[in-house]
């Protein structure tokens, strides 16, 4: 299997297939390419990162523009790379969050588009006859205890204190809320604050919380591993919804951005609960404490009405494609 590379953020996608095609016998290839972003697979610190990914899980780097030499069964995300691809590749991109909804001008030039489901696509109003529904093979990984996971974040737990990850606004965003006032209500209820952004949204020095990382590590991605420990996840209407759920990861949202939330309908669950801008100490106090005797039906219901199931994502692929 060939898989091209241009941004360390398609490891999501693409290791957990490395993972499982290695158990069927199937090599994998990896091509690099450029893309002049903090997550630039070339820069020197994430190229080390690759290199040791590549030996730990037994796949091969070349350069992108090598792919020609390598016909057949080719992975991409979001088209991203398929100029380098030509007729002798069976092109399969994978879908990235909604992106495909605002940019669809790679649909002729791949084979297959992996979308997560039906209603996934359907709610974003969009069709296209090379959509196969699989999933996405992002979430069908095995993690690491949670004791190691917080032990490789250097996440103390000695005071049994529970962990609020806090996916951290855009810059843009800031000026809506006031970030010290919530990080002192969740605080107040016993939870660490870990305060997780992107590369590119550096946080300011006052608003690191307890805890603050970037992009830690690109797989198992930071993010993932941080919403796996943590018991409830601080969103402002990001599409981290969508991985609160795979993970069965309650949330508050607090709605700063000025635009319509994306993923609306995976908020009408009870496993989400709105959170006024003004932060409201009390409502924040009784989502956290709702949340401490809430199921996982919730959960369930929207993976089966919305997603799909982590497991078995990659091998059904592989059987699709090989």
């Amino acid at each position: 299997m060939n898989f091209l590379l241009t941004e360390m953020t398609f490891l999501r996608y693409f290791i957990p297939m490395i993972i499982c095609g290695n158990k069927s016998g199937i090599r994998s290839r990896v091509f690099v390419g450029a893309s002049h972003k903090y997550n630039c697979p070339r820069r020197d610190s994430n190229l080390v990162e690759l290199t040791s990914l590549s030996q730990d899980h037994e796949f091969d780097l070349h350069e992108i523009e090598d792919v020609l030499a390598f016909p057949g069964l080719t992975f991409l995300v979001e088209g991203v790379g398929r100029q380098y691809l030509n007729h002798t590749h069976k092109k399969v991109s994978f879908t990235y969050m909604t992106d495909f909804v605002i940019n669809r001008k790679y649909e002729n030039e791949v084979d297959f588009i992996v979308a997560p489901s039906e209603d996934f696509v359907k709610r974003n109003k969009v069709y296209s006859d090379k959509f196969v529904f699989l999933g996405s093979p992002k979430y069908d990984i095995d993690f690491i205890p949670s004791s190691e996971i917080k032990e490789k974040y250097g996440i103390d737990n000695k005071e049994n204190k529970k962990n609020a990850l806090v996916v951290f606004p855009r810059a843009r965003d800031l000026s809506r809320i006031d970030m010290s006032k919530l990080y002192k209500a969740v605080s107040e209820k016993g939870y660490n604050v870990i305060v997780k952004t992107r590369g590119k949204d550096p946080i300011p020095a006052h608003l690191k919380g307890d805890y603050d990382f970037s992009d830690f590590t690109w797989f198992p991605h930071s993010s993932l591993e941080l919403i796996r420990i943590s018991d409830v996840v601080v969103n402002f209407s990001s599409t981290v919804i969508k991985e609160c759920v795979m993970l069965d990861t309650p949330l508050i949202n607090f709605h700063i951005k000025p635009f319509d939330r994306p993923l609306d309908y995976l908020y009408r669950y009870n496993y989400s609960k709105d959170m006024k801008i003004s932060v409201d100490n009390k409502q924040i106090a009784d989502a956290l404490s709702f949340f401490d005797k809430a199921s996982s039906l919730e959960f369930n219901l929207a993976k089966n009405n919305h997603l799909f199931e982590a497991s078995g994502v990659c091998q059904k692929t592989i059987q699709k494609f090989i």
